[in-house]
């Protein structure tokens, strides 16, 4: 092939497919040229890289979507899957040229190719706008009034005989795809305030009550005082808010703090601290009725607890979020000490006022947090309040030279500092920055805790970029 542009000739390798020959209506070793249509500066056309199962799902009709606020990343969505978008510069010039069958030449006003009455034959104004250098010399077709589209079955040929290859837009970058995790922050943020986070029957007709007082004759229409707002959200309300696949945002709806109303059909946070009230019932009962924390029975459960304002669903929630996650049934439950744990100590590091005698400089003392910990917790449990649960929810704060202290001088002397991984920034780049900000320098295995792998880079990886190693003594 001839290029008008350059003059250049190329031909497809020996053994190849000529899939652009084919496409054009050209034939082997034909000269063509290339000429910019009249519209090519007007055309905005994004290229999407997809892989071959995305273009057949795409293709047999499935939706793809496109999430994302204008200060977050974008992503896109499948049924299942969540994909970051990014774009991919190129330092080639890119053109667009639309196959034969199909070509819309909106240079003449028939299908016998003659020219249109409309065009400036003098007219060689060459298209440059998104371009990074001057391409004046390039020929380009002249600039038309917009006619009804014609649909052509071949390219027309010029005044030597040779059919023109018309661009209609050019491309300086694509868009590719990389799987990655779903974002729920905000769904969960919505799920965690009032009106849609459950805190109790009681909590529930008092924002009612609420809503109702807020109201007086004369704010009151024809139609009476409006209902209060909605609690809870429905799923595709949760779908919307979330960067990720329907099927993701369930699953990890499942798994987090909400539960699904059988009443409404919506799905409701559920107050933490109202949650850890529940927790101590929930222990009380299994004690008080001989199941221990091996074999709790469901169903008894459940009912036992829905006459204290507790619904079946909540009470159930809660036995699958602190059990063995291997050792559960559909109807028995066995308790896992160190998740029960976790969750007092969180509660007393983020919900908690520090009492006056149990600080140093505001923050909890060691030994003073963990006399309170274990003493909120069934005495079977409390053996398993040890620090090393503490990882990933406080730094301890060590005075220097603890090693020549005994461990009761040590804790008496150590600083908790409240610190929970799940806050971190999910970009690993913003996760080491948060990690500065709180000290220089850290051990590997203070920093273990807070890092996390993503779809794109290891922890590995992460901190052979973000950080180096120094020794200890090093000046």
């Amino acid at each position: 092939r001839t290029c008008a542009v350059c003059g250049c000739r190329s031909s497809p390798p020996m053994g190849t497919d000529d899939w652009f020959g084919r496409e054009r209506g050209l034939g082997e070793a034909e000269n063509s040229n290339l000429v910019y249509a009249g519209d090519f500066d007007a055309n905005e056309i994004e290229l999407l890289e997809l892989s071959d199962d995305l273009l057949r799902r795409a293709l047999d009709g499935e939706e793809l979507v496109f999430k994302g606020a204008h200060d977050e990343e974008a992503v896109l969505c499948t049924n299942d899957t969540t994909y970051l978008v990014k774009r991919v510069e190129t330092s080639n010039t890119l053109l667009l040229i639309r196959g034969a069958a199909g070509v819309i030449n909106d240079t003449v006003d028939g299908v016998d190719g003659n020219p249109s009455q409309n065009q400036n034959e003098n007219d060689t104004t060459t298209p440059a706008k998104r371009r990074r250098s001057s391409v004046s010399e390039f020929p380009s077709t002249p600039s038309t009034t917009p006619k009804p589209a014609h649909l052509r079955t071949t390219f027309l040929p010029n005044e030597e005989n040779q059919p023109d290859l018309v661009a209609h837009a050019q491309a300086e970058s694509h868009l590719e795809l990389i799987e990655t995790e779903p974002r729920m922050e905000k769904v969960w943020a919505a799920l965690a305030n009032a009106p849609h986070a459950f805190a109790g029957t009681d909590n529930d007709k008092k924002l009612d009550e609420t809503w109702f007082g807020n109201f007086t004759d004369g704010d009151v229409g024809e139609e009476g005082v409006p209902d209060p707002p909605k609690k809870g959200l429905t799923e595709d309300e949760v779908v919307d808010l979330a960067r990720a696949s329907r099927s993701e945002c369930l699953d990890l709806l499942r798994l987090g703090a909400a539960f699904r109303d059988e009443k409404t059909s919506r799905w409701r946070g559920i107050d933490l601290e109202w949650r850890d009230h529940l927790l101590d019932v929930l222990l009380v009962t299994a004690g008080a009725n001989g199941w221990g924390f091996g074999k709790i029975p469901g169903g008894k459960m459940c009912d036992a607890l829905v006459t204290d304002g507790f619904p079946h669903e909540v009470t159930k929630h809660t036995l699958k979020s602190f059990s063995n996650d291997g050792a559960n049934t559909e109807f028995v439950f066995s308790i896992d000490t160190k998740k029960v744990c976790f969750e007092k100590a969180s509660r007393l590091l983020f919900d908690r006022p520090v009492p006056t005698g149990s600080q140093i400089n505001g923050r909890w003392r060691l030994d003073a947090f963990l006399d309170t910990w274990r003493v909120s917790l069934p005495e079977e449990m409390r053996d398993t309040c040890q620090e090393e649960l503490l990882q990933g929810l406080a730094l301890l704060e060590k005075p220097a030279g603890a090693a020549a202290h005994d461990p009761k001088t040590v804790n008496a002397l150590t600083a908790v500092r409240p610190l929970r991984a799940s806050d971190f920034p999910r970009d690993p780049q913003e996760r080491f920055k948060t990690l500065w900000q709180f000290k220089p320098k850290w051990t590997l295995d203070e920093m273990k805790p807070y890092l996390q792998p993503t779809t794109e880079m290891n922890v590995e990886a992460q901190l052979l970029k973000f950080t180096r190693v120094t020794q200890p003594n090093a000046k």
